[in-house]
């Protein structure tokens, strides 16, 4: 979920919004000061370079925002394997919005039932379903209670 959602999933709707710009900067710097640790998932490169052997469109498709996008594919290491990319920056909405898996496909230029996202959030999965994309759910991390998730976006 981009940050232009995630205030609203975790905050009251009775807040004060006029502080949310101030929030994301401080959540932004903040995680910035942890992106020389950001390490890929295990054979996360291996897979990209897997399926683009076998002749398949890579397009990475994240909520990031530009920089932090930036960042992330820098630590991936697999540019050789990805066809397309596209981030917050192309899209009004993010995730769990279908804009960034929209923009995805039309980069592929692939239907939705012609193309399969491997996702980590639920997110992802809201995302691909308001899109008609079949998705692939990764869990990575602690194990996420049953009752974590009380409100729908």
């Amino acid at each position: 979920m981009g940050s232009d959602q995630l205030l609203d999933a975790l905050l009251p709707a009775s807040r004060d919004t006029g502080a949310d710009p101030g929030i994301r900067a401080a959540h932004s710097a903040l995680y910035a000061t942890y992106w020389p640790r950001i390490r890929p998932l295990p054979g996360a490169a291996e897979l990209l370079r897997a399926s683009r052997k076998l002749g398949l469109t890579v397009v990475l498709a994240s909520s990031a925002d530009p920089q932090e996008f930036a960042v992330l594919r820098e630590a991936l290491g697999a540019e050789d394997a990805i066809d397309e990319a596209t981030s917050a920056g192309d899209v009004d909405t993010s995730k769990p919005a279908p804009d960034l898996v929209e923009v995805a496909l039309r980069k592929a230029g692939a239907p939705p039932e012609g193309a399969v996202f491997v996702g980590d959030t639920v997110w992802d999965v809201r995302a691909c379903q308001r899109a008609g994309v079949p998705c692939i759910a990764l869990r990575s991390g602690e194990p996420v209670p049953r009752n974590c998730w009380t409100r729908e976006p």
